[in-house]
């Protein structure tokens, strides 16, 4: 077979590998490879094993496997020049074999073949593997590595990664956070090493050495006043301010600031395991601060001065959180949790371990209830962070109070809808927390499905499902309206104009979700994201909502509002709703009146206070005996993925104005919107400037967006389908003034020989937007139907209908 031909022959060689991991492993891999590294692409790949059901014994026999590709095509994308190196860790595991092609998504067999050989060998595995995915780091802390140029201190900063142990690297001195240096500081993350030149300056390094002294080191390379002054390349100014700024380096309050000389780093090498060549048993001690001594001096200097830093509490802790909806109790049951009613609730019960490793309670003989001073010992911090007390972003808060509080047990009060479960799972992954849901119980959490009418005439209803019950939405609706005006820190009460309606709405950011679903999503995303498990499960904290298991049925008038309510809410967020206002003040002073009616009945439907908060403390007590008794050795964390924003089939923008220009040959009010004010011009096409009237540069499908599916729901339905081509078939054109799009059908399979299927669109009008008006943000394209069927926007339908070619992508954020 000659290169750059893919035919039999090739792929008979290949045939043992499955065609699931050749393709949708090692080929829509590259990808990620390019986006997030190595580590980014070991967790894609262990994302596929789970999602295909594969066992646990068969996905740690096929990970070598896929780690050491990642780092094969790491190093074969970097010489192809199409990705810069973002991970420290040692020099290159290979070198381009001048037979083979560049690797791409389209010749990656033949680089298969010659990997697969060289890994059946045992030439290329787990020994060559990035250190960093593989063993824990020898250091703790931050070194900052300053040099007169960004290419010496990148490569001085590599080698000093690799010969610690594999440390995590940054390239931006400037932009460490307080959770980097929380992470530098765990020996299960490795440490930090930061490239950066002198000019760089040290001015937001100086507010993390007031918390973080002990932990971070400044090793200055090449930086003597003798190299500045024979460098030709920079003028006497600049050498005067390279002096100037080195002498305010030097006297960084810090650990400790050491010089070395270029020459250091220039003939070290390290080897297979990260070590660094050298005699590494020289003195440390004879390192100072202005001599200059060989790397593996330095190196052993800084594992020394690691050692001795403060041991850190590395049990892992655990991060209670509340999926549910204002109303629900969540703050009234937070309020209860303290040292010291856990250490109340501790002496009151007797702990038992279970054969799936977690603890179970009962309550001691002869216990009371009151017990006075405990004679329990409450060893971890306990944090209860209120969202309405918070004036800074919720959950950035809490990822740092997290990374510096691990074993704490931390109590997020604060409603957490769908959108935030894969920031919380990582926030656990990172923090080594245990990813605790804190739901109500089967009377609560049970399925309710609705059916909406989905077009002007009714003739086309669409089935809706949530995971709460309506009785459920109703307890919660009328806690909100006994709640004193203007108690609520959070603004709301009864002196809300719109409380009842903003319940609804919370209630409606759950839409598509089944009871079930809750609870598999949950769990999913924890796996994922690798948090600590407590045996097999997700821990699961389950309050007593109900005072039966199946609570009676509402009255048919305030069960009526409830669906009408939700169906208004439906269309609002849909955009079929232009201005819903009027209608919901209305809906808002019935349900007032209803809730109002029916109160008695409601507050009967439920548990007391006293019993919630009883259940709940009992629980938490028995994750943290169950935290107690975890077993750390042996841990493994996997990294979390890229957050997906959203899924879109991405189409050439110069094909679709094409569309457009043939449309406006034959229909000549296109042609009149594409004239009016000079608006059609390709090449002024630029990215969404929300400000100003443009045509869409990335022109897209959106199959599903982040706001209405989870994380993992994305990855499980699309997940296979990641850079697969399908034809979009353009029918139609809808605009106005402000916005306009094409109106288009999905086809239901992939293109090529092994086609898949391709999931429905989550937009009920699936559509290319292809120009917005003045201020005008592209969502509001979903909403040309019903303007069309207002009058408020024009479509033309195309007689001829015209296919567009696309390739199926994953938007992730920033």
């Amino acid at each position: 077979t000659t290169v750059g031909d893919d035919g039999p022959p090739l792929m008979l060689k290949m045939k043992f590998l499955p065609y699931m991991v050749r393709t949708f492993g090692c080929r829509n891999g590259l990808k990620i490879l390019e986006q997030k590294g190595v580590l980014g692409f070991e967790q894609y790949t262990t994302n596929l094993l789970m999602k295909w059901g594969m066992s646990s014994t068969a996905i740690n026999t096929w990970r070598p496997f896929f780690s050491s590709w990642g780092s094969y095509a790491n190093e074969m994308l970097q010489q192809n020049g199409n990705q810069r190196r973002k991970e420290g860790g040692g020099k290159g595991i290979m070198t381009q074999n001048e037979d083979l092609p560049p690797l791409t998504a389209q010749n990656y067999l033949h680089h298969l073949e010659r990997f697969n050989k060289l890994f059946e060998e045992g030439k290329i595995g787990s020994n060559n593997c990035n250190a960093q995915s593989k063993n824990p780091c020898d250091f703790r802390g931050a070194v900052i590595v300053v040099s007169l140029n960004k290419e010496d201190a990148s490569v001085a900063a590599d080698l000093l990664s690799a010969s610690l142990g594999g440390c995590r690297r940054s390239s931006n001195v400037n932009g460490i956070s307080e959770d980097d240096m929380h992470l530098a500081m765990s020996p299960v993350d490795g440490g930090l090493v930061v490239d950066a030149v002198v000019e760089d300056g040290f001015g937001a390094l100086r507010k993390h050495c007031k918390k973080f002294e002990d932990a971070i080191h400044v090793v200055l390379v090449g930086c003597d006043d003798e190299v500045i002054d024979a460098s030709i390349d920079i003028s006497m100014r600049d050498k005067k301010k390279q002096k100037g700024m080195l002498k305010g380096w030097r006297k960084c309050k810090c650990k400790t600031v050491v010089d070395v000389p270029q020459s250091c780093f220039s003939t070290a090498s390290v080897g297979k395991d990260g070590s660094c060549d050298g005699d590494v048993d020289k003195d440390p001690s004879s390192l100072s601060e202005s001599d200059s001594e060989e790397l593996p001096a330095l190196v052993k200097k800084l594992i020394t001065l690691s050692g001795s830093l403060p041991k850190a509490d590395e049990r892992p802790g655990a991060l209670l959180f509340f999926p549910g909806i204002p109303g629900s109790g969540k703050s009234t049951l937070c309020g209860a949790v303290s040292t010291e009613s856990l250490c109340a609730k501790l002496d009151q019960m007797d702990a038992h371990m279970n054969d799936d490793g977690k603890i179970s309670l009962s309550k001691k003989e002869g216990a009371n209830e009151k017990t006075g001073e405990s004679n329990s010992n409450f060893d971890r911090p306990v944090i209860v962070r209120v969202g309405d007390a918070v004036k800074e972003k919720y959950w950035p808060l809490v990822k740092r109070e997290r990374l510096e509080h691990k074993p704490s047990l931390y109590v997020a009060d604060k409603n957490s809808t769908p959108t935030v479960w894969n920031t919380i799972a990582e926030v656990c992954a990172e923090s080594r927390g245990v990813f605790a849901p804190v739901l109500p119980d089967s009377a609560a959490l049970s399925t309710t499905t609705l059916m909406f009418a989905a077009s002007a005439d009714g003739s086309y209803k669409r089935e809706y499902v949530f995971p709460f019950s309506l009785q459920y939405l109703a307890v919660c609706l009328s806690r909100v309206l006994q709640r004193p005006q203007k108690s609520h820190r959070g603004k709301l009460d009864a002196a809300t104009d719109n409380a009842c309606m903003i319940v609804v709405k919370f209630f409606c950011l759950y839409k598509g979700l089944t009871a079930d679903r809750v609870k598999e999503t949950c769990e999913d995303m924890a796996n994922e994201a690798g948090t600590v498990q407590i045996g097999s499960d997700t821990f699961f904290i389950t309050v007593p909502f109900f005072v039966d298991n199946s609570p009676r049925d509402l009255p048919k008038d305030l069960h009526d509002a409830l669906v009408d309510a939700i169906q208004l809410q439906c269309k609002v967020d849909s955009g079929g709703q232009a201005d819903g206002a009027p209608i919901m003040s209305e809906i808002e002073t019935r349900l007032r009146s209803l809730i109002t009616s029916h109160l008695d009945m409601l507050q009967a439907l439920t548990v007391s206070k006293e019993a919630s908060c009883e259940s709940f403390l009992s629980q938490i007590v028995s994750l943290t005996n169950s935290l107690d008794s975890y077993d750390i050795s042996g841990e493994s964390k996997v990294a979390s993925l890229p957050k997906i924003k959203i899924v879109s089939i991405d189409v050439n923008a110069t094909d679709v104005h094409h569309t457009l220009k043939d449309a406006a040959a034959s229909d000549s009010s296109i042609a009149e919107f594409l004239d009016k004010g000079g608006k059609f011009d390709p090449s002024s096409i630029d990215a969404d400037e929300k400000k100003t009237a443009r045509y869409i540069k990335d022109t897209h499908v959106t199959m599903v967006h982040c706001s209405r599916s989870s994380q993992h729901e994305m990855r499980q339905r699309f997940g296979s389908l990641e850079g697969s081509e399908l034809d979009v078939v353009v029918n139609g054109f809808l605009f106005n003034d402000e916005i306009a799009a094409l109106s288009v059908e999905i086809p239901g399979k992939t293109l090529g020989n092994q086609s898949l299927d391709v999931p429905p669109s989550e937009n009920e009008f699936a559509h290319i937007t292809v120009w917005c008006g003045d201020g005008v943000e592209a969502v509001k394209s979903n909403s040309l139907p019903s303007m069309v069927e207002k009058g408020l926007a024009k479509k033309v339908d195309f007689q001829n209908r015209v296919s567009l070619h696309g390739v199926l992508r994953f938007w992730l954020t920033e």
